[in-house]
């Protein structure tokens, strides 16, 4: 997985990533942000499941769900009203709600996150 981290005065800690994975990039800023208490976690459970400890570990939140399981791990957004169209006639589509990355590039994604907001 291809990702870009930054800083903005203003808008604080943004992050880019491949648009396969585009829900890591508002997880990661927004509902992770810099809570090391969640981020140790989360780093913890995935090397564990890496290890063959354990099956899966699930952190719900505000807007995405993350889901992780001894392969891969996928965020899910919540979809409320999956009928609704968009502004530009666009409808519903499935990867617009769902990003999924392997095990090891996300623990490289959630480690290289942690390390950049420590700086």
């Amino acid at each position: 997985m291809d990702y870009r981290f930054s800083k903005d005065l203003y808008a604080g800690y943004n992050v880019e990533v491949d648009s396969e994975q585009s829900l890591f990039a508002p997880w990661l800023s927004e509902e992770i942000a810099t809570n090391m208490t969640k981020i140790d976690a989360i780093i913890s459970h995935t090397e564990a499941l890496l290890n063959k400890k354990g099956w899966r570990y699930s952190l719900p939140g505000i807007d995405l769900h993350l889901e992780i399981n001894r392969e891969e791990a996928i965020l899910e957004g919540r979809d409320d009203n999956p009928d609704v169209e968009f502004d530009d006639g666009l409808t519903h589509c499935d990867n617009l709600f769902t990003s999924r990355c392997g095990l090891e590039d996300f623990l490289v994604l959630i480690v290289a996150w942690r390390d950049f907001i420590r700086e």
